[in-house]
């Protein structure tokens, strides 16, 4: 998930926290090993484990750590631990076959640099390699990374520090080679909207989603060829900016989910033509759907409700097949980022504990 969408979902859930709510019997709770606030986090649909980074503040700046979780027992284990620094951690996400990847971003007055360390696989419990997608200083600000794992390829989005520009590239962490960068120049992709990305693997495609104007615009799509560089566009459904995006490959189909009203979106990759579904009992904007994924084993939508229908506060999570038929609730009282393994159904959110982010909790769909 990107950096600026976890920010922007922390801040508002801070604003309607409410008493922490009794978890479901038989769920899971993953603690942050230093007590500090999780900034990005992700669980390999392939394995047992999850990958976190954390940050706490400490007289002398911060302390920040990459940990690893077990799935099932929710035990934490400390990869990488640096104190009193400047510096962040932040987990992009688990990618190729079991790949943790984490960007450190090195504080540094004079020159802005950033690495990116491997765990590879999660279940050697430890940093083991470097990705170097050799991109410009003044292009490598990463902001996301596709959730397709066991794809070779994960697309990479990106934003250029002097003009705000979006660019996607796709990526073979494993081999450390990358595509042709693709800029998207149309506005509507531009860093302070917030673009989503997702990756059609069946045509080697990235799927770049924005709302293209703050709380009224029209959303944008953008298709980025990653084999050849280059793309097209085609204006969306729905309103505002875009919180979530997610592909079915197998059958070409995108769901999105937009900020300001209670809808989501389906559309016809091969076509550029959809069609939208009112979220589950939604009945104002306070109900839209946030992050969004696809369970391509169980063929399922998985989207992020942030006040579910009926409740004052609690999210949880609303389940469509492809078609955008409602399938079920999920009870999954935390926010940000669905991380999933479709082969347990079960998945990862995170807690606001009166205003602490330093747990995540299971749910089962």
């Amino acid at each position: 998930m990107a950096r600026s969408h976890l920010l922007a979902a922390a801040l508002m859930t801070a604003s309607i926290a409410a008493p922490e709510a009794a978890q479901p019997a038989k769920s899971v709770i993953v603690h942050t090993a230093l007590g500090g606030e999780i900034i990005g986090y992700d669980v390999d649909q392939n394995g047992t484990e999850g990958v976190l980074t954390e940050f706490i503040a400490t007289n002398g700046g911060i302390n920040v750590a990459v940990e690893n979780f077990d799935q099932k027992s929710g035990k934490v284990r400390i990869i990488k631990e640096i104190r009193s620094t400047q510096n962040d951690l932040i987990t992009l996400g688990v990618v190729g076959t079991s790949m943790g990847l984490v960007e450190e971003q090195h504080a540094d007055p004079f020159v802005y640099k950033t690495t990116y360390d491997l765990l590879n696989p999660l279940e050697k419990n430890k940093i083991n390699g470097r990705w170097e997608p050799g991109l410009h200083k003044i292009d490598n600000h990463i902001q996301e990374v596709s959730e397709n794992q066991g794809s070779s390829i994960t697309a990479v989005l990106g934003a250029n520090f002097d003009t705000y520009q979006s660019f996607v590239f796709g990526a073979n962490v494993a081999t450390n080679t990358s595509g042709p960068i693709t800029r998207l120049t149309d506005n509507a992709f531009g860093d302070s909207n917030y673009p989503v990305i997702a990756m059609n693997t069946t045509t080697n495609q990235a799927i770049v989603a924005a709302g293209g104007g703050g709380l009224i615009g029209t959303p944008e799509l953008a298709i980025v060829d990653l084999t050849r560089g280059g793309f097209n566009e085609f204006t969306g459904l729905g309103q505002g900016e875009v919180n979530g995006i997610a592909v079915d490959s197998a059958d070409g189909i995108a769901c999105t989910a937009t900020e300001a009203d209670w809808n989501i979106e389906f559309y016809d990759l091969a076509t550029d033509s959809g069609f939208q579904e009112t979220l589950e009992g939604g009945t104002s904007d306070i109900n839209s759907g946030a992050d969004v994924q696809f369970d391509s084993v169980n063929k399922l939508f998985l989207i992020d409700q942030q006040v579910c229908a009926g409740q004052e506060y609690d999210g949880c999570i609303q389940v469509y097949d492809t078609s955008g038929n409602w399938q079920e609730t999920a009870t999954a009282p935390g926010f940000s980022h669905i991380a999933f393994n479709p082969n347990t159904r079960t998945g990862f959110l995170e807690l606001n504990d009166n205003g602490k982010f330093d747990e995540l909790q299971s749910f089962t769909y």
